[in-house]
């Protein structure tokens, strides 16, 4: 009985022992897991057939530009000889005293803005006019009074958005603005640039 009774005590002892020790580990190995800082976790998403917007640089390419639905077009082309050119960017025929010829937007627009630069000067006094017509060949509808300059000027001419009596700044679907030149010697051979915007109705 006695011999029972120590087998007893010392198992009990070794259980203790045990349980004591399982309680330990799990309470050490809780207060690791409750201090241990979580990974983070890496979400991956595959963006299928998304278009991103963002712009390298300050320049667009695009010849439109649309804020909350208010369109405008812009256009440059560089000016020619009109005795020798024979077209413009827009592939139509050009006629013999126009320097500049832009298409107008494909809807119905208002010029807002219509300027021409010239670097090279006439030989001879010269003068010019904005206009706008259903070809580049003609001046159908005048766009302010026009502009005179002296040979070898050079000339730095904005079209009148605010049109006189008679005069419109509203350009039917794919009309064409003009600029012409009078008075030119046959020598001239014009530099520069003619610019248009249009905003779109």
């Amino acid at each position: 009985m006695v011999v029972l009774l120590d087998n007893f005590n010392e198992m009990n002892t070794k259980t203790k022992f045990l349980v004591s020790g399982f309680v330990a580990l799990s309470l050490v190995l809780s207060i690791v897991a409750l201090n241990r800082t979580p990974e983070p976790q890496i979400v991956i998403k595959e963006i299928v057939d998304s278009e991103l917007g963002a712009l390298s640089g300050p320049n667009i390419q695009s010849p439109y530009l649309c804020v909350n639905g208010v369109c405008r077009y812009f256009a440059r082309v560089a000016v020619a000889n009109p005795l020798t050119m024979k077209e413009d960017q827009t592939g139509s025929g050009i006629g013999t005293s126009t320097i500049c010829s832009i298409k107008s937007p494909i809807a119905t627009s208002t010029l807002i803005t219509g300027s021409l630069a010239l670097t090279t000067g006439a030989t001879t006094t010269s003068h010019i006019d904005f206009a706008q017509a259903a070809n580049p060949y003609a001046s159908t509808t005048q766009i302010g009074t026009g502009s005179s300059f002296v040979a070898n000027d050079e000339v730095n001419l904005i079209a009148s958005t605010s049109p006189a009596t008679g005069e419109t700044t509203i350009f039917p679907p794919e009309q064409y603005f003009n600029i012409k030149v009078s008075g030119i010697g046959n020598s001239y051979s014009p530099v520069g640039f003619c610019n248009a915007t249009w905003e779109v109705q």
